[in-house]
């Protein structure tokens, strides 16, 4: 080969290794976090995270269902008089709708969830530490997608675990998700949607170390909230290809959680009518700014403070 010619293919394969592996490790990760969840679920029910937090006193606009007052009533009963603390009661109704208000798999969770908390020493993650976190505006302020659903929705690109000690991942995400679900039964009921914005995202967005992957795994899925869509927007081809050769080993019922979506050159709210209006967009690809301006983080504590 001329050197030249030699060269662009000597970068090329570089790059397409660099892309392959990339792919790889967010699929597994995608995959092991999937089965994770069925693992834990009740055969047969649809898809499905709790900070020590105080939560709002925002008043809720409706009634419990009947069906959800006798899941709470149990799940009170179930947790009493054993040895693992009962989740507060504003939180028994999240803990319930984690397990689409199957009593004994919550119950599961609940005990399933302190045990992280002690493990992974989450409660030890400073409010400072936190919002230092945040800071990087990985996580960006949205409303709701086409079915109603509260959107998390995270900007993987400036997104760096390596930077974050297992526990703050965990923390970061456990608040995120309390403060979505915390002031509303409607949003337990539909359950979160989270968007992960891929584009741009390089290896320096994935950690490799797996005591970390080990423990945010473990945080994300021992946490009781229910999570009903998760779209990855504007994956390479090879993210594609992976999910195709991985999903069977996740069950149905769980595959379906999760979309892709290609938004072009996203050069109207058009680009992305299939995950929510334009005016449910966050300001940075053209929402509402006055409406989406604060930063993640001090909605999430105002969310969560009493």
């Amino acid at each position: 080969h001329h050197p030249t010619v030699a060269m662009i293919e000597h970068v090329s394969f570089q790059y397409a290794s660099y892309v392959l592996i990339l792919a790889v490790a967010l699929t597994a990760a995608l995959l092991w976090l999937l089965r994770s969840w069925s693992a834990h679920r009740p055969a047969g029910k649809g898809p499905v995270g709790l900070s020590k937090r105080p939560r709002s006193t925002e008043q809720k606009s409706d009634s419990l269902t009947v069906p959800e007052e006798e899941a709470v009533r149990r799940l009170r009963e179930l947790l009493t008089g054993q040895d693992t603390q009962p989740p507060p009661d504003d939180l028994v109704l999240q803990v319930a709708w984690a397990r689409d208000l199957d009593v004994e798999a919550a119950a599961a969770l609940w005990r399933r969830h302190l045990e992280a908390v002690r493990s992974l020493r989450v409660a030890e993650v400073r409010d400072e530490r936190v919002l230092e976190a945040y800071s990087a505006g990985f996580c960006v302020l949205a409303g709701e997608d086409v079915d109603g659903r509260p959107m998390i929705w995270v900007r993987m690109k400036l997104s760096v675990p390596t930077s974050m000690t297992p526990a703050l991942i965990v923390r970061n995400t456990w608040l995120a998700q309390d403060a979505m679900l915390g002031p509303s039964r409607k949003a337990n009921r539909n359950g979160i949607c989270f968007v992960y914005d891929l584009e741009g995202v390089g290896l320096r967005n994935v950690s490799f170390d797996p005591h970390a992957l080990h423990a945010a795994l473990w945080g994300a899925t021992s946490h009781p909230s229910h999570i009903s869509r998760v779209w990855l927007l504007d994956a390479p081809r090879i993210f594609h290809v992976a999910w195709a050769a991985g999903k069977h080993f996740v069950p149905p019922e769980v595959r379906r959680l999760v979309r892709f979506a290609g938004t072009g050159s996203r050069d109207g709210p058009e680009s992305f009518a299939e995950i929510c209006s334009p005016s449910n967009l966050p300001a940075y690809l053209g929402g509402d700014h006055a409406r989406f301006r604060q930063p993640f983080a001090e909605w999430m504590f105002d969310q969560l403070e009493i």
